[in-house]
């Protein structure tokens, strides 16, 4: 789970330096959304996310109203400790340690993103 990929921001991303950490927000589309599950794990999460009411709601919003998913959940935060800034807003990310580095919250949205991912692609 630690090679490289690459994050596009839809629009230009937001940046804040504070020291030497910098963090970066801004929105991803679905497609870059599977390519963050895939490659970076909620090992770093200090919470477990569990299937509920909480993912069906997520489900819900995706399913009947996705244009509000983004005003209804504060998101993903991700963490890593190396990465290269590209063109035209993609991040080339690089983890090294899973262990500290991945999904550190937003564990309820991943899952229940991760599970519609997967039933849409599945039911065809």
């Amino acid at each position: 789970m630690s090679e490289q990929f690459i994050i596009r921001f839809e629009g230009r991303p937001g940046e804040l330096t504070i020291g030497d950490m910098k963090k970066i927000s801004g929105h991803v589309s679905g497609r870059t959304f599977a390519s963050i599950i895939d490659h970076l794990g909620l090992e770093a999460n200090p919470r477990e996310a569990k299937v509920g009411a909480v993912t069906d709601a997520i489900q819900e919003t995706i399913r009947l109203t996705p244009e509000l998913l983004p005003f209804k959940t504060k998101g993903v935060l991700l963490a890593v400790s190396s990465y290269e800034a590209l063109e035209r807003n993609r991040y080339r990310i690089a983890p090294v340690n899973q262990r500290i580095e991945g999904i550190l919250d937003g564990g309820h949205n991943t899952l229940a993103i991760g599970m519609y991912i997967l039933t849409a692609v599945y039911s065809f």
